[in-house]
């Protein structure tokens, strides 16, 4: 097995020595010690060859008690990941071992994996993974994000998607994106109960009718929101909401 050296331990980066071969970009290296009597197992990814036999990696945890002169064990491979039927469900860290606290994990096999990239594009989240090829994700209701924030996010759509392009995100003026809005401002308590239910009464209420008889009702509605704003603890947020009750395409 290839052996090195640390020589160098900044944060996470961790420069290792090799006196004979180079492990490969983004092997798996292990560092086995004993920090403050208590066994320790550091996983390093190997990122850049910098020359003079000298390996730059990345720790996957922490580098605490991780000293110069420390031996490190090529893998021989990346960092490979559980797969098959007995890992749905289960919750890993980034080098594949399992943190629920539901014992070991019936793996088919370990194959290299993990995200390059992943990017929210109309309604979905698209992920790039190393093993699989594209996955597709939709997320779900939860104590963090309602239903209305998540339909509101749905009306944003694109073409395409380019990351360089670096594509202007806005928001259609919409009676979802102002029940999202009461949703957020539900969570950070930006409006009294009393307020917020009142005002999604009157946006449901209003909703209901003709475009021409709606449009005195919510004018007045956002203008008592734009009151309300400036006692509010979340200012910014119900300004945001007043401006979209008071939208063409709301009204």
């Amino acid at each position: 097995m290839n052996t090195g050296t640390i020589v160098s331990v900044v944060g996470p980066v961790v420069d290792v020595e090799f006196p004979t071969a180079l492990p490969a970009i983004h092997n798996a290296l292990s560092v086995e010690c004993t920090v403050q009597n208590k066994p320790m197992h550091v996983t390093l990814e190997v990122q850049q060859h910098l020359g003079d036999h000298r390996v730059r990696t990345v720790a996957m945890s922490g580098t605490e008690g991780i000293k110069r002169g420390y031996a490190v064990q090529d893998s021989g491979g990346p960092i490979r990941m559980p797969v098959g039927p007995g890992v749905m469900g289960r919750v890993f860290d980034v080098t594949g071992n399992p943190v629920d606290e539901r014992g070991p994990v019936n793996a088919e096999r370990m194959q290299m994996g993990g995200t390059w990239s992943a990017y929210w594009y109309n309604g979905v989240i698209v992920s790039s993974e190393i093993a699989r090829g594209l996955d597709i994700y939709e997320l779900a209701v939860s104590p963090l994000i309602s239903e209305n924030e998540l339909a509101a996010a749905k009306t944003v759509k694109f073409p395409y998607w380019n990351t360089q392009d670096q594509q202007k995100i806005v928001w259609p003026q919409t009676y979802v994106l102002a029940r999202a809005y009461l949703d957020q401002l539900e969570r950070s308590k930006g409006l009294p109960a009393d307020r917020l239910k009142s005002v999604r009464s009157t946006l449901a209420s209003a909703e209901k009718r003709p475009a021409k008889e709606r449009g005195a009702t919510l004018t007045q509605l956002a203008t008592q929101l734009d009151a309300a704003a400036a006692s509010s603890s979340d200012a910014g947020k119900v300004r945001m909401l007043a401006t979209t009750v008071a939208a063409p395409g709301v009204q």
